[in-house]
């Protein structure tokens, strides 16, 4: 969800939740490995949580609006600092932007921060996640 703190000052907070199932990659194989016990094992931890607040707006090349934002990732029940920027749009989205808006971006994570340590050899300890989906809005007043 996007809550509006003071929407003036350009102050959104943002909460996401992914379903970790949800996450698809290139081949069965690697598909296998990322939700198997070693990486993200989604039978524990089928959920990953964000929470954090914009820094500053911008618009990109598409004539959406861009900002930055930090917050904590939890991953496996672990907590990190993390930094990215997401594009808002309203493409195909009805009541856009009062109730819902689009997102997408992109965030790059080490690994082993997150206790993903198998197969350093063979794979970076950065990832870059591809991120996106809807956020509900609402306002302080109106949660």
């Amino acid at each position: 969800a996007l809550t509006f703190n003071d929407i003036a000052a350009g102050e959104v907070s943002l909460k996401a939740v992914a379903e970790t199932t949800s996450i698809v990659v290139q081949t069965d194989f690697i598909q296998n490995m990322v939700v198997g016990e070693d990486w993200l094992d989604v039978a524990t931890y089928p959920e990953a949580l964000f929470t954090g607040q914009t820094q500053s707006w911008s618009v990109n090349s598409q004539e959406n609006l861009r900002t930055n934002v930090a917050g904590v990732l939890t991953l496996k029940n672990i907590s990190q600092l993390q930094e990215f920027e997401i594009d808002l749009n309203c493409e195909g989205i009805d009541f856009c932007p009062q109730r819902q808006i689009g997102f997408t971006g992109k965030m790059t994570i080490s690994r082993s921060a997150y206790g993903m340590t198998s197969l350093r050899a063979a794979v970076s300890d950065d990832i870059e996640m591809s991120i996106a989906g809807t956020l509900d809005i609402s306002s302080p007043q109106n949660p």
